[in-house]
C-alpha cells in the first residue's frame, strides 16, 4: 500500500514550494572537527558564512543549512500511510527531507525557484523509496561513491539498522577525516527533525554519498 501511494503521490504533484531565501545562512567549509560520533555538531560553522563550493564550469553552490525549515513539519505523519506532497514524496519521510533541500541547493545555485525540479518522478525514472535511490538516480546520471561533498546525498542501502527501506539525509558539511555532518528526517520512524555527524568507521556511517550538487538537464 505504501508503494501505491508513493506511485500516486507522484503522478498527482501538486505545486506547493516555498522559495524563500535566507542567503545569510549557509555553510562554509573548514577542517574543524566535532566531538564523538553521532552528536549534533556541525563540523564547520563558522563566524563567516556563504558560498561554500566552485564547481569547474558551473556555477558555485550554496549548501543550504536553515536547520529545521521543512514546509510540512507539522503534517499528519504515518510509517504505514503516505501522506503526499509536492515533490511526490511522503510527508515527514526522510526522502521528503532530502528532496527539500537538494531543491533549496538548486535553486541557490540557478537564482531562481525551481518548482520542485527534485522529485519522485525524474527523466522517466521513478525515485521510489530510499534504498532506491542509488541505483535510480545513478540512471539518470548522477554519480555516487564513498567520497562525501556538501550537498551530497548520504545514502544508506536496505540494511540501515531502523527500518528495511533504506535511509538517506542531507550532508551540510565534510571533515577532513571524511566525518559528514548531516541534517535529515525521520531517522528513527518517528516523523522528526535531526542532525548528528558521523565519523568514518562509524557503523552507522553512511554506506554511499550520491552527487547531486547540480541538476542534470
Amino acid at each position: 500500500m505504501l508503494a501505491i501511494g508513493l506511485i500516486m503521490a507522484g503522478i498527482a504533484c501538486a505545486i506547493f514550494v516555498s522559495c524563500d531565501r535566507d542567503d545569510e545562512n549557509t555553510v562554509v567549509l573548514n577542517d574543524k572537527q566535532s566531538g564523538a560520533d553521532d552528536d549534533n555538531v556541525p563540523l564547520s560553522v563558522g563566524a563567516t558564512r556563504g558560498v561554500t563550493m566552485n564547481f569547474a564550469n558551473r556555477s558555485s553552490v550554496v549548501i543550504p543549512d536553515h536547520g529545521d525549515d521543512y514546509p510540512w513539519k507539522d503534517a499528519p505523519y504515518s510509517i504505514k500511510k503516505c501522506y503526499g506532497e509536492a515533490f511526490g514524496f511522503c510527508k515527514r519521510h526522510c526522502t521528503s527531507w532530502v528532496a527539500h533541500k537538494v531543491n533549496q541547493m538548486w535553486d541557490e545555485a540557478k537564482g531562481m525557484c525551481t518548482e520542485g525540479s527534485f522529485r519522485n518522478w525524474m527523466h522517466g525514472v521513478h525515485v521510489s523509496h530510499a534504498f532506491t535511490w542509488k541505483s535510480r538516480l545513478q540512471q539518470i546520471g548522477y554519480r555516487a561513491d564513498n567520497n562525501p561533498m556538501p550537498g551530497d546525498v548520504a545514502y544508506w542501502g536496505g540494511k540501515y539498522p531502523y527500518t528495511q527501506y533504506g535511509h538517506v539525509a542531507f550532508v551540510i558539511s565534510v571533515g577532513s577525516d571524511k566525518s559528514v555532518y548531516i541534517q535529515e528526517y525521520n531517522r528513527r520512524g518517528k516523523g522528526k527533525y535531526s542532525t548528528r555527524t558521523i565519523k568514518p568507521g562509524n557503523w552507522l556511517y553512511p554506506h554511499s554519498f550520491i552527487h547531486v550538487q547540480h541538476e542534470i538537464e
